[in-house]
């Protein structure tokens, strides 16, 4: 979902499972959160929304690193220059 952008599919899996904080949850093995994928895959419209739902650009994955890092390891430093505004430190 997140890798697509599709951020229908995310507000369904939300109210699918309301319970389940899958915006501030480790998605994976690395402990990498939405936020984390969202940077790493420059899916802006997707950060916003996490913004909204409650993320946060503060959490560190297994390797220390926030999403602001895995978006610095990437080639677009348009996308990178948008989350700083957005906050990301």
């Amino acid at each position: 979902m997140i890798r697509k952008g599709d951020i229908a599919s995310m507000e369904a899996h939300l109210k699918q499972f309301p319970a389940i904080d899958f915006v501030n949850t480790p998605a994976d093995e690395h402990n990498d959160t939405a936020m984390h994928e969202a940077c790493l895959y420059n899916k802006i419209e997707v950060v916003r929304w996490l913004l909204e739902k409650g993320a946060s650009f503060d959490v560190k994955n297994n390797d220390d690193e926030t999403p602001l890092q895995l978006s610095q390891n990437d080639e677009n430093p348009g996308f990178t220059q948008q989350i700083v505004a957005l906050g990301a430190k």
